[in-house]
């Protein structure tokens, strides 16, 4: 068995002297493990890859191409390499294995240009990706309510159990309980996208806690360290951006 794909590299493990245990997302086989006999690659490489093995249930072996690199401009920040290294444990931790799942490879793939760049895009490259991640961990943002708002009574809170976003007016009572809904999220969806320059920095730590609450709600805080990361990377951002 073989597949060809373009893969993004997660996690590179030691086997023996000789080969590591290399873990990747990829486009069209999603998280995917196999042997690498010759480490020619570094965490965050933007491959062609090359999975090959005699039975589909097989660990196999890789062969790759690599195609951008990016480690250099990651270690030049400390909060992108911090970020970096979230990003690779929270899709090694949430995905199941070989389940295919392209747009979670595609906002991978723009969040790793973007860390190349010098602008800010890459936080906001890394909130839309948590919230590609949502579904994945059982959630789904409810928008059934969205044609009772108006432009003075817009959608303004969220359920912290079932993700159902209100109207400021049915919230308001209950809003000590409720999650902010960043407003620019309606936006991600149209022709010409969200200008990430426009977003304010409330509104950019509203849907950091928001994918925060759900990312992690079915955890215990005791001894998870992704989730205290997480918390100490939205203050980073709040103070970053």
């Amino acid at each position: 068995m073989q597949f060809i794909d373009d893969s993004i590299i997660l996690k590179i493990k030691f086997f023996s002297e000789t080969s590591f245990i290399v873990t990747v997302i990829s486009k069209n086989n999603g998280l995917h493990r196999g042997l690498l006999r010759k480490k020619n690659i570094n965490l965050g490489d933007i491959t062609q890859s090359t999975w090959t093995a005699r039975l589909s249930e097989h660990l196999g072996t890789w062969d790759f191409e690599s195609k951008k690199s990016c480690a250099a401009f990651i270690m030049r920040n400390n909060l992108k390499l911090k970020c970096f290294q979230f990003f690779c444990e929270i899709l090694c931790e949430s995905l199941p294995e070989r389940m295919i799942c392209c747009d979670i490879y595609e906002k991978s793939q723009n969040f790793i240009f973007s860390l190349c760049e010098d602008s800010k895009k890459w936080i906001f490259d890394f909130l839309l990706l948590e919230l590609s991640l949502l579904p994945r961990v059982g959630f789904v943002l409810d928008f059934s309510d969205l044609h009772l708002a108006t432009e003075n009574d817009p959608l303004e809170f969220v359920s912290p159990k079932t993700g159902k976003i209100v109207t400021r007016s049915r919230g308001e009572p209950y809003k000590d309980k409720l999650l902010k809904f960043p407003f620019f999220f309606l936006k991600k969806n149209e022709k010409n996208g969200i200008l990430y320059e426009n977003i304010q920095k409330k509104e950019l730590k509203d849907a950091f806690d928001l994918t925060h609450h759900f990312l992690f709600q079915n955890q215990s805080k005791n001894g998870n360290s992704l989730q205290e990361i997480h918390e100490n990377l939205i203050v980073k951002f709040f103070e970053y951006w």
